[in-house]
């Protein structure tokens, strides 16, 4: 039996599966109870003249709709006096607060599940506002810069499925969540030169690896870890057997070095005094870089190479630029600090994990749980269920990452 019946003026508090974000958000008005099927009932929206299956909402009845904070989602008080609100952060606060003729911006939106490939080209834009409601902000089709979204018709953002801010300090939260991996993946095929730091796990080897050069191809790559214990012949090459003779096989480092490939050297605050030595010469300006091998030519006289014109070099590590050798950090003018999870590997999680795992992002290499950690939970939790996987993925650190999860499902601000 349904609990609503034909007639019933409803509320959509909220909306429980992102298809029935693809009208825009004009369904937010009042919805009407139009059919039944044996599950799922059906909801037809009046306004623009849609049917939805009810599950798709989280739906009251007008007269049972009470007040909740639009900040933190609880009753008794509003987004103005909400404790956990932050004054001047762009946020949230200007659901309550704007007016007609303000400018605001789309910062994302409440929840993973409300992202889909339709609202995302609004992130990041500011619009002005028409009209606001109990409901919905109702805003201009055009953006401040001219362009215009969907069909020239106003705006509908519902306040409880997007994250709304003030103009100026949402475009630059905006821009700060954004801009690191867009750098990153700017920076690298056009830099001789880069130097990728901050917390482990967040996808900087990935990146290391596989952006793309500055023609659009992923690029000849030699990859090499470096330890305390790494001698230079590893990066430079060594005499090997063969047969009844010695023969001269290049290193990754000196096989990159001569024919214009990505070099990939991980974890190089960890390289070996004899390593470093080597690396110095190898990270000169091409002007000066010289190797110098440990064999002669066929006249005798010493083989020395040069860099190939498109040789690039990105280094990789968990600390600090400030723990390197002066002299190691100074031929990194290039530093680019990555401290959030590469949007891809967000996406490759449990959409419940997701909120999750952007809290466990970490300088203190205990305290961070890296994509790898996050994926090896998914997958052992679907065997063994969630408090043993996590024991064996997080060990002390086990029921502080399951109250953080239950924290990021229920919407609330946990962290790892």
């Amino acid at each position: 039996m349904h609990k609503f019946k034909k007639g019933d003026k409803l509320i959509a508090v909220r909306v429980t599966h992102s298809s029935a974000l693809r009208n825009g958000g004009e369904y937010t008005f009042k919805e009407y109870y139009k059919d039944v099927k044996p599950s799922r009932a059906l909801i037809y929206i009046e306004e623009i003249d849609k049917v939805y299956f009810e599950d798709r909402f989280e739906l009251k009845k007008e007269k049972e709709l009470s007040y909740t904070c639009g900040n933190c989602g609880e009753a008794g008080h509003n987004v103005r006096t909400c404790p956990s609100a932050v004054k001047g952060s762009g946020e949230l606060l200007v659901k309550e607060t704007i007016k007609s003729g303000d400018r605001v911006t789309i910062i994302d939106v409440e929840k993973e599940m409300y992202r889909t490939k339709e609202v995302e080209p609004y992130f990041g834009h500011t619009f002005e506002v028409v009209e606001i409601n109990d409901y919905v902000v109702i805003c201009k089709p055009e953006d401040t810069t001219g362009k215009t979204f969907g069909e020239g018709n106003n705006l509908h953002f519902q306040k409880s499925v997007w994250k709304f801010g003030a103009e100026d300090s949402a475009m630059a939260e905006f821009k700060k969540r954004l801009s690191i991996w867009e750098l990153t993946e700017t920076i690298i095929p056009v830099s001789r030169l880069t130097l990728l730091f901050g917390p482990p796990g967040t996808g900087k080897t990935t990146a290391a690896n596989f952006v793309k050069d500055h023609s659009g191809e992923t690029p000849k790559v030699y990859n090499i870890t470096l330890t305390e214990e790494t001698p230079a012949a590893e990066l430079r090459g060594h005499f090997i057997p063969k047969g009844h003779e010695f023969h001269w096989m290049d290193g990754p480092a000196l096989a990159a070095f001569k024919s214009g490939a990505r070099l990939v050297l991980n974890e190089i605050d960890k390289a070996s005094g004899d390593a470093l030595t080597f690396c110095h010469a190898l990270l000169d300006d091409p002007g000066i870089a010289r190797i110098t091998l440990p064999y002669k030519d066929e006249n005798g006289d010493p083989v020395t190479v040069m860099p190939h014109e498109d040789f690039r070099v990105i280094a990789t590590m968990n600390g600090h630029p400030d723990d390197l050798p002066e002299a190691l950090r100074d031929r990194f003018a290039v530093r680019i600090n990555i401290d959030q999870l590469h949007p891809e590997a967000i996406k490759s999680l449990p959409s419940d994990l997701r909120n999750a795992a952007k809290k466990g992002i970490s300088r203190d290499t205990e305290r961070s749980v890296s994509v790898r950690g996050w994926k090896a939970f998914a997958s052992l939790r679907d065997i063994v269920g969630e408090e043993e996987a996590a024991l064996a993925v997080f060990g002390e650190r086990a029921e502080t990452v399951l109250n953080t999860i239950k924290i990021s499902r229920a919407g609330g601000k946990g962290k790892v």
